[in-house]
């Protein structure tokens, strides 16, 4: 589940659409779309339940994401479909207009993978699969008045905010033996971005009723083309004891977009609206471009992970992965960060396994600083996942729930060095099958 944010920088020349007037209080216009946390969702319904704890397993077509290497280890053929039942985030900035809170809230029903592996003979495996790594919906409409009675100041703001973002990876994956204790594996991932905000604000001052007011309508429609490639392996020397490792990087092959965004304009010694007087060069400004790119997150992921085989029915996993900054993201500074997981699973009786997880998803942007403006919210999340499998000959059905939540600091306001706290939650319950071909 992704997350929903503040636009930080859609291009160095945008900042000042920010604050549409200094004497106002303006919910900062969004580009959504969680670039703050890199696991906004577990592929896979054996990898989700063991909270993403999967590096060194892999065993199955969702191994393409998490460590091709590990394909060519499961004797059957698969193909699998997961799709999420129910998808549904939250996130609120605490005290924000005199008291008052402000939430985004998103939900969405998607699917989450499709695959399929087949053998190319002894040791080999390949494999082409479809992966949703985020999907958010926003349609909402917020009315908050009463903000202050202090004359010439925001009386209330009123907001309609559309938004939808969207990330797939596509593409095929290889994966071979070496010797009965090793393997290696690849995929290569073509990775299609694409999200469309319609953020419409209309804002009153006091005297509520006769005083003055402004809008702001923002419309943007992003989209870009990247290369995932991602390397692989495992190395199994025991029978109980497996060790995975995996690294990718993403590469930029193309991206496009406009927006358009108009404003009232306003005294530049007042900060307030000008007088209107029904000319649009007076009234109105207009900032548009229909030549904007987009530049997805690139960082290095290493991705590392084990697996214990305590006997044929219990398996303990757990997997480090550490991400590098990518300077030359566009929308905001990265930093590096780490995540980590891990995972039980045990089988009740020869047909119903299940699986237990536990996960973090770390900010990948600098802390909250006091002082500073339109900082982007920082929030460390935890996750807690569990699945169960019905397992007939040659297919299975499963479900599996994620949960996460978290608490941190961000700033919902534009151009304002008021600093909120922020808490944030996300749920996905997926329906997952597989068919042993």
């Amino acid at each position: 589940m992704t997350s929903m944010k503040t636009l930080a920088l859609l291009e160095l020349h945008l900042q000042f659409v920010f604050c549409i007037v200094v004497m106002g209080l303006v919910v900062s216009p969004v580009v959504l779309g969680d670039n703050f946390h890199y696991r906004n969702t577990l592929m896979g319904d054996r990898a989700a339940a063991l909270g993403g704890a999967f590096v060194a397993i892999a065993d199955d077509p969702s191994g393409a994401f998490y460590n091709p290497a590990g394909m060519c280890l499961s004797t059957e053929n698969y193909f699998s479909l997961s799709v999420n039942a129910f998808q549904t985030g939250s996130e609120t900035y605490k005290n924000v207009f005199a008291g008052k809170n402000y939430s985004y809230k998103s939900g969405s029903l998607m699917p989450s993978m499709f695959g399929f592996t087949s053998s190319l003979g002894k040791g080999k495996k390949m494999a082409f699969t479809i992966f949703v790594k985020d999907y958010e919906i926003i349609d909402q409409n917020d009315t908050i008045t009463e903000i202050t009675a202090i004359t010439d100041r925001t009386y209330g703001i009123s907001r309609q905010l559309a938004f939808e973002t969207s990330t797939y990876y596509l593409g095929p994956s290889y994966s071979f033996q070496l010797n009965s204790a090793s393997s290696l594996g690849a995929s290569l991932f073509t990775v299609f971005h694409q999200h469309r905000t319609v953020d419409l604000q209309f804002q009153t001052f006091n005297p509520a009723g006769t005083g003055k007011y402004s809008f702001q309508n923002v419309y943007i429609n992003r989209h870009n083309i990247s290369l995932l490639p991602k390397v692989g392996t495992i190395f199994a020397p025991t029978q109980k004891l497996s060790i995975g490792a995996a690294v990718s990087k993403p590469f930029y092959l193309s991206s496009g977009g406009r927006y358009r965004i108009q404003r009232t304009s306003t005294d530049a010694a007042t900060g307030l609206p000008v007088a209107m007087t029904g000319a649009e060069d007076n009234d109105v400004d207009i900032l548009e471009s229909s030549t904007l790119t987009l530049r997805l997150l690139g960082p290095w992921e290493f991705d590392t992970g084990v697996a214990y085989f305590w006997s044929d029915r219990t398996l303990f996993s757990a997997d480090f992965i550490f991400y590098t900054d990518d300077p030359k993201f566009q929308d905001n500074v990265t930093v590096p960060t780490y995540n980590w997981s891990v995972g039980a699973e045990t089988y009740l009786n020869d047909r119903l396994p299940i699986r237990l997880g536990l996960f973090s998803n770390n900010p990948n942007i600098p802390a909250v600083k006091a002082g500073l403006k339109n900082q982007l919210p920082y929030v460390k999340l935890l996750g807690i996942s569990g699945g169960i499998s019905f397992l007939s000959p040659g297919s299975s059905v499963s479900i599996t729930s994620v949960y996460s939540f978290g608490s941190g600091q961000g700033q919902v306001v534009s151009n304002s060095t008021a600093v909120q706290e922020v808490s944030k939650s996300n749920l996905a319950v997926m329906l997952s099958g597989s068919y042993q071909m």
